[in-house]
């Protein structure tokens, strides 16, 4: 056995189909937060423009989690479909969760799921998506 943990620390955006394992946990690190899988299949996104991490979940449940860090401070306030000022959250089935640099957790419920795996199978899809956004995935593809 290599090792009690399965920890992996991404640039980019990655899709993990996870087992769980009590004896062996999962984590993805990626843009100042934390993905640790409950048995799931989920993507991870963290791309300098995204300022933090971008958590999806096709099945199962993820708890996303902000890494401390120093210096960061939590934002205050309340916005729609969002919970704030919170360290961790337990993403279900078409939940989407977002780490920002500044610490702030948020997420919504009922996402489009296929729309934003739709890179899984060569395809990329835009609804209400600025042209600055768009084009920063154009051009990674």
């Amino acid at each position: 056995m290599f090792g009690t943990r399965r920890d992996v620390y991404l640039d980019g955006e990655a899709f993990f189909d996870v087992v769980h394992d009590e004896a062996r946990p999962f984590a993805g690190y990626a843009g100042g937060g934390v993905a640790r899988d409950v048995g799931t299949k989920f993507n991870v996104r963290a791309y300098p423009e995204t300022h933090g991490v971008e958590v999806v979940v096709m099945q199962g449940s993820v708890s996303l989690h902000r890494v401390p860090q120093a210096g960061i401070v939590p934002v205050t306030g309340v916005e729609a479909t969002t919970v704030s000022d919170v360290d961790s959250v337990l993403l279900a089935a078409a939940d989407f969760g977002r780490v920002r640099v500044t610490g702030r957790v948020t997420t919504r419920h009922g996402v489009d799921v296929a729309a934003r795996l739709a890179w899984l199978d060569g395809r990329l899809v835009f609804k209400d998506t600025p042209l600055r956004d768009a084009l920063a995935d154009l051009s990674r593809r």
